[in-house]
């Protein structure tokens, strides 16, 4: 299925298409045809629905324990995926982590040794 003709007949904007798929409005952009192992099985209701926009978070406001918590998933998904569920760069939240260590520095006696 072509992009511009599920868009049109969807209603949905491209970014909103690659909310969906899960995968970037850059490489949504550069699609003529949407590739086989994402072919859209959208209901005539969900196109009238599209998927809302993830609401910001704004780094600022981000407590200092708000952002360890954050930190504490990283094992368990990749910074990518943190980043698109709260709408921060992966820039944003590499600098949210370099504040909060120069706030609290680890040093060499971090672990107790003398």
């Amino acid at each position: 299925m072509k992009v511009a003709e599920f868009l049109e007949s969807s209603g949905w904007s491209k970014a909103q298409l690659a909310r969906h798929l899960g995968v970037t409005p850059a490489a949504v952009s550069q699609w003529d045809d949407i590739p086989s192992g994402y072919k859209v099985h959208i209901s005539e209701e969900e196109k009238r629905s599209p998927p809302p926009p993830v609401k910001r978070v704004d780094p600022k406001e981000v407590t200092d324990l708000e952002l360890l918590e954050v930190i504490r998933t990283r094992g368990s998904i990749s910074d990518w995926d943190i980043c698109q569920e709260r709408g921060w760069r992966v820039w944003e939240f590499n600098q949210m982590i370099s504040d909060l260590l120069k706030k609290y520095p680890v040093g060499d006696d971090f672990w107790g040794e003398s």
